[in-house]
């Protein structure tokens, strides 16, 4: 769920009537992103005023574990200056700016605006899309599937989503169901993890799950100190949260 202030590698979606487009962000106020009306290239260039909505997405960071912040800044910036559609050809083109910024985010250029089928070395999905309205919009089921193994950690998550949506950027909610199980060993967590989660909400920094979960370890990294037993637990920092058996609720600074 999006936090209150941009970071180095953040997602930033920006709301249009009948689509977004989508940037990274790479500090110092700049973004790198698709730009659709140089065909196609990838520009490095400072925010400025626009008549849209904008806001951070990481929606993914939920399936597929982002990498690390200067690595996303790295795979943008090695970008600039390539036609983006010349190399994915199947891209549909209002939405080809999300299939950038994910690629630099996790490594799979998928979207969630259009109907797709996908399959990466990490992540397979298949969904029916979104209906945008500009500040509006509905996710149509979709399911996917995610397996990692790398110095970090080891997982892997299966899950599908009824329904979801958003509003002006500060609303979210999501009738969803998912199971996963694994072990975090690095960037200052060591945990095992094993639960199902369920339908969750999101009101502005306000974030809400359900859940039943066994989850059990200790982390101190940049999104805060805490702990968890058997899926109770308290984290304080960036992410706050007090979780029960699963269930949780936080506040993303």
């Amino acid at each position: 769920m999006p936090p209150l202030m941009r970071r180095r590698g953040d997602l930033i979606e920006h709301k249009k009537v009948g689509y977004s487009r989508w940037s990274v962000y790479i500090g110092n106020g700049e973004i790198v992103e698709v730009d659709s009306d140089n065909n196609h290239e990838v520009i490095r260039r400072p925010r400025k005023f626009e008549v849209s909505v904008s806001w951070v997405n990481n929606e993914f960071d939920e399936r597929v574990k982002p990498l690390k912040n200067d690595v996303i800044v790295q795979r943008a910036l090695s970008q600039v200056g390539a036609n983006w559609k010349d190399t994915h050809p199947l891209a549909i083109i209002n939405n080809i700016s999300e299939h950038f910024a994910k690629w630099c985010r996790y490594g799979t250029d998928v979207c969630n605006q259009s109907p797709h089928l996908s399959f990466h070395d990490n992540h397979a999905s298949v969904g029916l899309g979104k209906v945008e309205t500009g500040l509006l919009s509905l996710k149509l089921p979709n399911a996917y599937t995610t397996a990692q193994n790398n110095s970090n950690s080891t997982n892997f998550k299966v899950g599908a989503e009824l329904i979801g949506g958003e509003a002006f950027g500060a609303v979210k909610w999501s009738a969803q169901a998912a199971a996963d199980a694994g072990i975090d060993h690095g960037n200052g967590k060591h945990a095992i993890n094993i639960g199902v989660d369920g339908p969750q909400a999101q009101v502005g920094p306000l974030e809400c799950k359900s859940g039943i979960r066994a989850d059990t370890g200790v982390n101190c990294n940049k999104d805060g100190l805490g702990f968890t037993l058997l899926g109770t637990g308290v984290q304080v920092g960036r992410k706050t949260k007090v979780s029960f058996l699963g269930s949780s609720i936080g506040f993303n600074l």
